[in-house]
């Protein structure tokens, strides 16, 4: 299962990691993988205020933190987005998407 965790604070979010193969199909024939991946991949590139070093890949694991750190609005915009397109595959594809909502 794929593990989508979003961290907010003030109801804003300040980070997320995903985790995890989602297990529908495959490596490499993973259309949820697939999704979830195409959504973060395409928020970290529209990114316009959050430094590389913030962003850390490991071996299935994407993070991204920013505590303390300034986020524009335009950048909150991205990751509101992003967070729409993981709720939507997690609601078509249950078993293999969970999405866990943390406040710090």
């Amino acid at each position: 299962m794929t593990k989508v965790e979003i961290f907010n604070q003030n109801g804003r979010i300040n980070g997320f990691a995903v985790s995890g193969h989602s297990g529908y199909a495959e490596s490499g024939k993973d259309i949820v993988c697939a999704g979830v991946s195409s959504l973060v991949y395409a928020a970290i590139n529209s990114f316009d205020s959050i430094e590389e070093q913030r962003i850390s890949i490991d071996d299935g694991m994407l993070k991204l933190n920013l505590r303390g750190k300034k986020v524009s609005d335009h950048d909150q915009i991205v990751l509101k987005v992003m967070l729409n397109g993981f709720s939507m595959i997690a609601g078509q594809y249950k078993k293999n998407v969970k999405i866990i909502k943390k406040e710090n």
